[in-house]
Formats: structure tokens, C-alpha cells, sequence
């Protein structure tokens, strides 16, 4: 099923609901209105969050600029997340390491070698390297529950959205974005 919204609506739906959620405090426990949740928060979340038992899309980011926008199709948010934070070698805990490693005089590194030096994949480097190099004590995430059918649509469609709105906003690219051939 292909989503038929025209891609401005969508845009100023998504601007509406980011600055929505950058007018909240961060979520620090109970209910959960769409607030950014720090990632150091997640174990957390994962308990008292109903919307990480579901499937659904999820957007990273630093400050007020998206830096991801990802989907878990056929798994609930939570379980997604073991890559990002919650195994050992997950996106978010090395980038942790490259922040110290960065805030402490280190240099700069490339995708690769954060992928050798921690033996994770490719994908997982390249968030680690946004993620460490923004501060990764500064990560966030949004969880947006929605229906399982419509997931992939969606994202296709948030990502593109999502990639207008940091072009716009002056901000970093997305980290999965792919300028859309129109």
C-alpha cells in the first residue's frame, strides 16, 4: 500500500509534531506523549512505555535535529533496539566510547575503522560515528507506534519528509537518507 498524502502535508505534519515534542521535557518516567527519550533512559522506557511493546517508527537525533528515521516492522520497538542500545556493542554505547575518545584529544575516525576497532557491521559504524561525533550523551529518540501494514509506506515517506526538513532547517543530513530522485 502506497501512502497518496501529498509529501507538503506530510512535511508540516512532521514539522508540527517535532516542535510538539521539542516544546516537552525530555521523558523521565510514566506516561509517554510522544516526548524525546534520552537513550541512557531506554531500560526504562522499555518498562514503562507501552508504545515500545508495538511496532512502529522510531526517529534519532541530537538537540532538535533528527539524525535517523527507522521502522520495526515485524518487531516491537524494543526488541529493534538491541542495536542501538542494548547489547553490548549496540550504535549507541559505541559512540559513547568515540565521544570520550574525541573529547579527550583523539582524533576523528572514519566508518570503517570504528567497524574494525569494534567488530560491528557497517550500518551500525556509521550511526556509532554520527551519534559519538554530535556527543552521544546528547542522543535522543521518538518512538511512533503505528500499525504494522502501513510501517514500511511510512517510512519510505517520513524519510524523504525528514530529509527536506533538515535541508530546510540548515541542519545534518539524515544518516539514512538518500536524496529521493524526483
Amino acid at each position: 500500500m502506497k501512502f497518496d498524502i501529498d509529501n507538503s502535508n506530510l512535511f508540516e505534519a512532521y514539522n508540527q509534531f517535532l516542535n510538539s515534542s521539542f516544546l516537552k521535557p525530555f521523558w523521565d518516567g510514566g506516561s509517554y506523549t510522544n516526548q524525546r527519550i534520552s537513550w541512557k533512559l531506554a531500560k526504562e522506557a522499555k518498562n514503562d512505555v507501552e508504545s515500545f511493546h508495538s511496532p512502529g517508527i522510531y526517529i534519532w537525533g541530537f538537540e532538535k535535529t533528527p539524525l535517523y528515521i527507522g521502522k520495526a516492522e515485524r518487531q516491537s520497538l524494543s526488541s529493534r533496539f538491541s542495536r542501538y542500545i542494548f547489547s553490548s556493542k549496540s550504535q549507541c554505547k559505541v559512540a559513547e566510547k568515540y565521544t570520550k575518545h574525541l573529547n579527550n584529544g583523539g582524533n576523528m575516525k572514519t566508518r570503517d575503522e570504528l567497524r574494525n576497532e569494534h567488530n560491528i557491521s557497517g550500518a551500525r559504524a556509521k550511526g556509532a560515528k554520527a551519534f559519538g561525533e554530535v556527543g552521544a550523551q546528547n542522543i535522543w529518540f521518538i518512538l511512533i507506534p503505528l500499525e504494522e501494514k502501513l510501517i514500511s509506506d511510512f517510512e519510505n515517506e517520513l524519510i524523504e519528509v525528514g530529509f527536506e526538513w533538515n535541508n530546510k532547517k540548515g541542519y545534518k543530513n539524515l544518516i539514512n537518507a538518500v536524496r529521493p530522485n524526483k
